[in-house]
């Protein structure tokens, strides 16, 4: 390479080094300057911002009256209660084991839940002139 071409070269490379620098750096000005102007409730991070805030809503469940059924009574229904046993619904799908340990804990040996089940759904179908009428044959 002599003279005109090596001349052209070198020039060419200048340009191209120019470019590289002065590329970059006017982004990095521009996005500086950009965040200068903001205000500061406005550099919010990203996280912050894509993050919703949830509202937790409790669905309230509405408790039955277990001393309708014959053989509960205040401190039958208290120990079911406690033992998360609130409607007639879970009365009656209660399985006979978590009954008995319940009635064990609460020292109830004389109660005969046998008939529990039955009287609970009849109040949860609300059929409560049979309930009454199975309770007075017992």
């Amino acid at each position: 390479m002599t003279g005109k071409a090596a001349e052209d070269k070198k020039t060419s490379l200048g340009w191209l080094w120019l470019f590289l620098l002065t590329i970059p750096l006017y982004c990095l000005l521009r996005w500086f300057i950009k965040w200068m102007l903001l205000p500061n409730y406005e550099r919010i991070s990203s996280i912050e911002i894509e993050t919703p805030r949830v509202r937790t809503e409790y669905k309230t469940i509405m408790e039955d009256d277990l001393t309708k059924i014959k053989g509960i009574g205040p401190k039958m229904d208290q120990a079911l209660r406690s033992a998360g046993i609130r409607t007639f619904h879970e009365l009656a799908v209660v399985q006979e084991r978590k009954l008995e340990s319940i009635l064990e804990a609460a020292n109830a040996r004389i109660v005969d839940p046998s008939t529990w089940k039955e009287q609970a759904r009849l109040a949860l179908r609300g059929e409560w002139e049979e309930l009454e009428a199975f309770q007075n044959q017992l």
